[in-house]
């Protein structure tokens, strides 16, 4: 029992034992039970007090909620990446000028770069590429191909023009040019395909798409007669031209097909 319990009990004992000197037997009898019943309440008392202090010492774990009231986890979409898809080809064997067709590429992957586009090897880490390298050999390497798989993003509806600028190469002042076909399709629709040109002039190609993701499909072609200049210095640059624009943009928005994200 503790100090002030034991004060209590004293304090308690003498303000009852006062009034009862001048009782009679019975009366004291009386007083003596109800000391015992105000004593088994005090007891009570310091036993619940004992028990509340024990509940606040004691950490209560946080209830776990049931499996069927748990949040459901939030998945998150895969975000698509950005560039395209590439399969560059070089060779001397004939490509076909429509697509790849059973051509093993040299180099496959992702590019991020997508509006200004290089034929060089070099640009795709091929090993033993650069200035002096055999790949610039116009008799032992005739053929360069760039097959391009992408999505196009639409965020505004309406009308959309596909702009190419072929850069076949070309020797000095002369004539001798190497020879580019291209072949490119937006969504579901061919907007750009000649064959076998040797211009520069740029090529355009309408379409309207609907907001969402478009496949984008660009299959060019460079070739030589086998002397003059190296179709693997020949490049394009890709824009686009959409319903809010004053002029065709560089075409950098293209994201990776979904089956290579």
């Amino acid at each position: 029992m503790s100090m002030n319990g034991h004060r209590l009990r004293l304090w308690l004992l003498a303000s009852l034992l006062l009034p009862l000197s001048g009782l009679s037997s019975v009366q004291a009898e009386t007083a003596d039970e109800r000391l015992q019943r105000l004593e088994t309440e005090l007891r009570e008392l310091r036993q619940m007090l004992q028990e509340q202090q024990q509940e606040r010492r004691e950490t209560v774990p946080a209830a776990v909620a049931p499996r069927s009231l748990q949040p459901a986890p939030v998945v998150t979409a895969p975000v698509a990446q950005p560039g395209v898809h590439i399969r560059y080809y070089l060779q001397n064997e004939p490509l076909d000028s429509a697509s790849p067709a059973a051509a093993r590429p040299l180099v496959e992957g992702r590019i991020t770069e997508t509006d200004t586009l290089s034929f060089d090897p070099s640009a795709y880490d091929v090993p033993g590429a650069g200035l002096m390298s055999p790949y610039r050999d116009p008799a032992s390497y005739r053929y360069v191909g760039l097959l391009l798989e992408g999505r196009l993003p639409i965020t505004h509806p309406g009308e959309y023009e596909l702009v190419i600028y072929p850069q076949p190469a070309r020797e000095g002042g002369s004539t001798v040019s190497v020879r580019m076909s291209i072949q490119a399709s937006l969504g579901d629709v061919m907007v750009v395909d000649y064959q076998d040109e040797t211009g520069r002039s740029a090529r355009r190609g309408q379409v309207r798409l609907e907001a969402g993701l478009h496949p984008v499909r660009i299959w060019a072609l460079a070739v030589s007669d086998g002397f003059g200049p190296s179709p693997t210095s020949s490049g394009m640059r890709l824009a686009l031209k959409g319903p809010r624009d004053a002029s065709p943009r560089p075409l950098r928005e293209l994201l990776m097909p979904a089956r290579l994200d």
